[in-house]
């Protein structure tokens, strides 16, 4: 914006050259607001009693300090329930390329110990999908899970 009030004033549609007078708002930040023990078991236990597989993803997020995009790029190659341990080696978030909804992917790379209660949900979920957490057979977007 600088260099277009510049070549305005230069031009004559400025009396002044002005982008030194514009002032940026400060952002400020919303404190985060942690949910309570009850909350936390309330959401866990609709999450488990839900017939949607896709739902005990919220538990994995909870037990295991994965992001939403962490979560949903998980596969079950990610997974070793012998040993008990998440490999974390991939996130994604949508984006909109040429009006099409796709999935970008970057790589994080660390290793989360699982709970007793996560490896137990994690042998129940095997599913047919190479994701983790899927819709059926189809992968989730970041948008529509939040």
């Amino acid at each position: 914006m600088p260099n277009s009030l510049k070549t305005a004033h230069l031009a004559g549609y400025l009396p002044e050259y002005m982008a030194n007078k514009i002032k940026r708002p400060r952002a400020v930040e919303k404190p985060v607001q942690n949910i309570s023990l009850s909350e936390q078991k309330k959401l866990e236990l609709a999450a488990l009693s839900s017939p949607k597989d896709k739902l005990r993803g919220v538990v994995l997020c909870l037990y295991s300090g994965l992001q939403i995009g962490e979560l949903l790029f998980l596969t079950w190659s990610d997974v070793n329930i012998e040993k008990g341990i998440l490999s974390v080696t991939k996130t994604c978030h949508g984006a909109s390329v040429h009006g099409k909804h796709v999935r970008l992917s970057k790589l994080p790379k660390r290793q989360n110990p699982l709970p007793k209660m996560l490896l137990k949900l994690l042998k129940e979920m095997k599913s047919k999908c190479k994701f983790v957490i899927a819709d059926g057979t189809k992968s989730i977007f970041v948008r529509s899970y939040q």
